[in-house]
């Protein structure tokens, strides 16, 4: 996966993908848990984008969890397909309640920029000792709104 991050819009980051036999499942089209993985990879990455990685997580004491996944499979993606994949945090939701936030995805066949997938993930900030739901570190929160 080749990510794409643009530093004026840390709340966005794109991927371009290309398909691969071992993604395909007997009916000959990306397997439905290969999405998943692939939203997972997405959040991911962009948490290292913007400087959250582990060590910072370990750091603050807090970390994110997922509580809900929604996912909607729109159409098929084929072996060798193109695909565009973006996440993001809408910048006019910044969190839901004080330990919450909303991460969405879309993916789009790259030849005719058709929509083949959409979701969103609900996160909620746990206390890495604790294990129980915690307010969200403003470090969480300007490091995808903010403008290096």
């Amino acid at each position: 996966m080749k990510f794409l991050f643009d530093a004026s819009k840390p709340y966005e980051l794109r991927a371009s993908y290309q398909v691969q036999a071992q993604d395909i499942d007997l009916w000959q089209h990306v397997n439905n848990k290969v999405y998943l993985s692939w939203m997972e990879q997405l959040a991911w990455q962009h948490s290292l984008a913007v400087g959250i990685d582990i060590q910072v997580q370990q750091t603050l004491g807090k970390m994110m969890v997922v509580i809900q996944h929604e996912l909607n499979y729109l159409a098929a993606a084929k072996q060798n397909e193109l695909l565009e994949l973006t996440t993001w945090l809408d910048p006019n939701e910044k969190r839901l309640g004080c330990c919450k936030r909303k991460r969405y995805y879309r993916i789009l066949r790259a030849q005719d920029q058709h929509e083949i997938f959409n979701g969103h993930t609900l996160w909620a900030c746990m206390d890495i000792k604790t294990q129980k739901a915690c307010r969200l570190p403003q470090a969480f929160i300007s490091a995808y709104f903010e403008t290096p």
